[in-house]
């Protein structure tokens, strides 16, 4: 099995709303209809607008302009030509434009299944980030820092209670940006809106800052937060569940 991920750019002449609806919606329906194995639709939409503000006033990132306002991570059989060519085309129509990308996901913190049910809105929010590797760090240690090191930093220090890592594997276009990787982190709605729930702390004022800076000296060893990142909150939405091995 084999999991794919798409930005999706919302062209300007469709409504918000409408773009969210469609998604989630019809389109989703388009794609279960073939052989996909899993397919999840995560959204900017208003549930989550009181966090998509850009830094510092919001969550949000951007690296890329104009940026993405959808991801749909798919799982299927093979992305080969010979097996893909039907869902590469439905994919086509997803947006103005897309960005798909074959990655390896690890799951350090899997989401309880009670917080992702199928066919509804998931718990809490997702926020995605788009990861571009430091251009004076070599992959191996690159991908050392994030994986080895960072990930206890990231668990430890947020209000997360599902965290996945894709690392890129490579593009299925030419034409998409040259991300390294993209991080699902779930966390409570309140978080949207406040650094102690998103931190965990309690209201505990110099926790927060202890935290803060923890998370932020971790990321700076692999992550160029002007110029490499793209953070995204989203509404998450479950439309098929993979295949995952018994616990």
């Amino acid at each position: 099995m084999q999991k794919l991920m798409y930005a999706v750019w919302r062209s300007r002449a469709e409504d918000p709303a409408r773009f969210v609806e469609r998604l989630r919606g019809p389109f989703a329906d388009r794609l279960l209809e073939s052989s996909v194995l899993g397919l999840r639709i995560n959204v900017a939409d208003d549930a989550v607008s009181p966090g998509s503000a850009l830094v510092p006033k919001g969550l949000r990132r951007s690296a890329t302009e104009p940026q993405m306002e959808a991801v749909i991570s798919l799982w299927v059989h093979s992305a080969t030509p010979y097996c893909f060519g039907g869902i590469a085309e439905t994919m086509e129509q997803a947006g103005e434009r897309i960005a798909g990308y074959a990655v390896v996901e690890s799951e350090p913190l899997p989401t309880p299944p009670e917080a992702a049910p199928l066919d509804a809105r998931g718990t809490g929010f997702t926020q995605i980030a788009f990861i571009r590797r430091t251009s004076n760090v070599d992959a191996e240690t690159w991908r050392s820092r994030w994986l080895d090191h960072h990930t206890a930093v990231a668990v430890e220090t947020q209000s997360t209670f599902g965290y996945r890592q894709n690392l890129v594997v490579h593009p299925l276009q030419d034409t998409g940006p040259s991300w390294a990787a993209i991080v699902e982190e779930e966390f409570p709605l309140e978080a949207l809106t406040d650094r102690h729930a998103f931190y965990a702390t309690g209201g505990d004022i110099r926790e927060l800052e202890q935290r803060r800076s923890r998370m932020s000296a971790s990321t700076r060893t692999f992550i160029d937060h002007e110029r490499g990142l793209d953070v995204l909150p989203t509404s998450s939405y479950l439309r098929r569940a993979p295949l995952r091995r018994p616990a």
